[in-house]
């Protein structure tokens, strides 16, 4: 492992025992290396004395999700809901659903829930998918994401075709 690495690494943990000293630590270490995912962290949280600054966050999670860090284009379409209305273009909408899709697609487990959601209920101006909405709820309802148990219903029919039980996803 590189020094650079074992820096980085080092001030995750710094960042993970919640006292602030440390995240201030950890936070000269991530402004070194230029961490983006992590400096999109502090900028949108304020952790290590930074003032919350949203607009720098977004770019931060942006240069992150180009690089390819999956964590982050979920974090940063997530941002972007928060700071703009809902439904506000179409362009907007299909940047939100690219992020989240992308996010799932690398088995983020809260992003497969808010991609099922998008689905299954037609948001941001998709069209109602449920039988791909229900295999995205399934995954992360399978690993322990609440909100997507919540969502669907496991029943139990006969399928007369195969002859045998089948279980069906129904939206609650």
């Amino acid at each position: 492992m590189s020094v650079k690495q074992k820096e980085i690494n080092d001030a995750i943990t710094l960042h993970r025992t919640k006292i602030h000293e440390n995240r201030i630590e950890a936070l000269k270490v991530f402004q070194k290396y230029k961490v983006s995912y992590w400096l999109a962290i502090y900028y949108e949280k304020g952790y290590g004395g930074l003032e919350i600054d949203e607009n720098k966050a977004l770019k931060y999670y942006r240069i992150s999700t180009l690089k390819g860090v999956s964590n982050s284009a979920l974090k940063e379409a997530l941002l972007l809901l928060k700071t703009h209305k809902e439904n506000e273009s179409d362009e907007f909408n299909l940047l939100i659903t690219t992020l989240i899709k992308k996010s799932a697609n690398y088995q983020n487990i809260d992003a497969c829930y808010y991609y099922g959601d998008i689905l299954l209920h037609g948001k941001y101006g998709n069209e109602v998918d449920s039988y791909i909405a229900f295999k995205y709820l399934e995954y992360a309802a399978n690993n322990g994401n609440d909100k997507a148990k919540e969502l669907i219903d496991y029943r139990e029919i006969y399928n007369e075709i195969n002859n045998d039980y089948t279980i069906i996803y129904f939206p609650k």
